[in-house]
């Protein structure tokens, strides 16, 4: 699969992804919502932003790297989820009330870690 045709892909996940978020955040109540409401708002954020950073992160490595663009996708992909996951965990952990700064400072840290043991000189794309 190209650099375009990936991007391509990824543009209309994405803007799928956030129709159905501005939707449900339109449509669903917070005050009213149940828990399938709150998974389905969760689930579209995360979708929608990790389309949104991958798209960002291919983009720019392409713009500051040498290296083929299509190697930048992989990466880039992974950064995305894990910097989504690590919102949609602090948003989740704020909608229980358990957000507290040192909360926020253990779930980056996890998501660092989780990010150094994933690509453990895998995938790392040369400069």
């Amino acid at each position: 699969m190209t650099l375009r045709s990936s991007l391509a892909v990824f543009g209309v996940g994405t803007a799928f992804a956030w129709a159905a978020f501005l939707l449900i955040f339109v449509t669903v109540p917070p005050e009213t919502a149940d828990s399938l409401g709150e998974f389905f708002f969760f689930s579209a954020l995360f979708l929608a932003l990790t389309g949104t950073l991958t798209m960002l992160g291919i983009v720019g490595r392409w713009r500051m790297s040498s290296v083929l663009p299509a190697l930048h996708i992989g990466p880039a992909f992974r950064q995305g989820m894990l910097l989504s996951g690590t919102a949609a965990g602090l948003l989740l952990l704020q909608r229980f009330r358990f957000l507290r700064w040192w909360n926020v400072l253990l779930v980056v840290a996890v998501a660092v870690l989780l990010d150094v043991l994933l690509t453990r000189g895998r995938d790392a794309v040369p400069e």
